[in-house]
């Protein structure tokens, strides 16, 4: 009977013990950095409290959903904070009013979850829209029934990392069109430089090598007009928007142009036609040798 005592004693005893080292809150998500039940240690439950192994990534400004469970029910309410340098500086309640503000107090990311009798708990928080390698979460159990408070606490690290390398490909691209526009431009200033010194040197044609956007209006403009009408000239391409239409063979006037020019040379081979005829020997009626007219 003594034994069966002593056994009732010693299960009670374990039984009890467990009871006191279960948690009071078990945190579900995101991965919390201790998987024991040590949570009356500030910030993070344990001693020591390095940061862990599990670590959860989310986006700058994510809104997420934290789940936890209540193990032991006490009357109270819960907080949730965030820290981003990793030192885990997170402010404690003064007492069980005492409540942060999101979006005023550093940190705060939502408090006064009002506690529901033990069970399961969930709660949306936006985390802030920023990057950081070293964040942490707390979820702190604010509890009423004793004076002081007590609090309980569970953390969880976190990663803050946009995976959209949209900003670096933006910037790449306005680099590139500012460059393209460059060139562009470089190659209409040398397209007209080109065309006016083809205006006023009156035969190379060489216009249209640029590579710019002038390069369709002159190339292949130009005639080599020597041979047609005798006079050397060489009628040069250019568009008539670079030279004022002045360019022989040009699209304004070209076609008046050398058909003056064809008249021109026709009288010039005329005229020497003339002289040419003055100065032919010939022979007077009685058949003497050559006068000169």
């Amino acid at each position: 009977m003594r034994c069966m005592l002593m056994g009732s004693f010693v299960l009670a005893a374990v039984m009890s013990f467990a009871g006191v080292s279960r948690a009071h809150i078990d945190l579900t998500s995101p991965a919390p950095r201790h998987a024991d039940d040590q949570q009356k240690v500030a910030p993070c439950g344990a001693r020591g409290d390095a940061r862990g192994e599990t670590v959860t990534v989310f986006e700058p400004g994510e809104t997420i959903t934290v789940t936890w469970n209540e193990t032991i029910d006490h009357p109270g309410h819960f907080r949730i904070m965030f820290d981003d340098d990793g030192f885990d500086d997170f402010p404690e309640p003064a007492n069980e009013n005492d409540l942060c503000e999101p979006g005023v107090d550093k940190g705060c990311l939502l408090d006064g979850i009002a506690d529901k009798k033990g069970g399961s708990y969930s709660a949306e928080v936006t985390l802030p829209d920023m990057e950081c390698d070293n964040c942490t979460l707390q979820l702190i159990q604010v509890m009423t029934d004793r004076r002081p408070a007590t609090l309980y606490y569970r953390c969880a690290d976190l990663v803050l990392k946009s995976s959209d390398p949209g900003a670096a490909t933006s910037a790449a691209s306005s680099g590139a069109g500012t460059g393209g526009g460059a060139t562009g431009a470089g190659g209409d200033a040398a397209t007209s430089a080109s065309s006016s010194a083809t205006a006023g040197a009156g035969g190379d044609a060489t216009t249209g090598a640029g590579t710019g956007g002038g390069a369709t209006t002159g190339a292949g403009a130009g005639t080599g007009g020597g041979a047609t009408t005798g006079a050397g000239v060489d009628e040069g391409s250019g568009a008539a928007e670079d030279d004022g239409g002045c360019s022989f063979g040009g699209a304004v006037g070209g076609a008046p142009i050398s058909a003056g020019l064809g008249a021109l040379a026709a009288l010039a081979l005329a005229a020497r036609g003339r002289r040419r005829g003055r100065l032919a020997p010939r022979q007077d009626a009685a058949g003497r040798g050559p006068r000169r007219l």
